[in-house]
């Protein structure tokens, strides 16, 4: 019952943003015109104030901002990174949390049923090369034709490859995880 509520939600999220980002293009064209006023209306209204002026353009300045979200997105990165490192430091070094974690598993394992098994299983096989390349594909189309960007194809090209080489020379997954009995 738990997967199939996880599977609606997903799907849920997935087609509001799908239908959420195929719209976009669309509603910055409409909105353009209301835009283009309002800029005239504040450009006046700076050119009145001179010294206010440089303060805003500073502020509106698209280098700015983008050095500002970029800023912040190695912020978020690293701090992922941090918390990952401070994850697996608690996971290797508390055995409490690798009793739960074992009891949470064995939980599950009493209590699959074929439907849940097969379910997860399906979802461990959408991570295969074949499926991840298959689906890259679809997406290179469907994106070439929406966008007509010829970038969206080496994109999904290196995404897909390097993906593949990261995947194909990592050591195997189990080798660190404490025993399951």
């Amino acid at each position: 019952m738990t997967l199939l509520l996880l599977l609606i939600l997903a799907l849920a999220t997935t087609g509001t943003v799908a239908a959420l980002s195929w719209r976009w293009p669309s509603a910055a064209d409409r909105t353009a015109p209301r835009t283009m006023g309002t800029a005239r209306k504040a450009g006046a209204a700076i050119r009145r104030h001179p010294g206010r002026g440089t303060a805003i353009a500073t502020r509106l300045d698209p280098q700015t901002a983008t050095g500002l979200g970029l800023t912040l997105a190695l912020l978020v990165i690293v701090g992922g990174g941090v918390l990952l490192g401070v994850l697996a430091y608690v996971v290797r070094g508390n055995t409490d949390l690798v009793r739960l974690d074992n009891s949470v598993a064995n939980w599950g394992d009493r209590h699959a049923s074929p439907f849940s098994t097969g379910a997860f299983n399906a979802i461990t096989h959408l991570g295969e090369p074949s499926v991840v390349v298959g689906l890259a594909a679809i997406l290179a189309v469907v994106e070439t034709v929406r966008t007509r960007s010829r970038g969206v194809v080496p994109f999904l090209l290196i995404v897909v490859a390097g993906n593949g080489i990261l995947t194909k020379n990592r050591p195997a997954c189990d080798a660190s995880l404490p025993d399951r009995t």
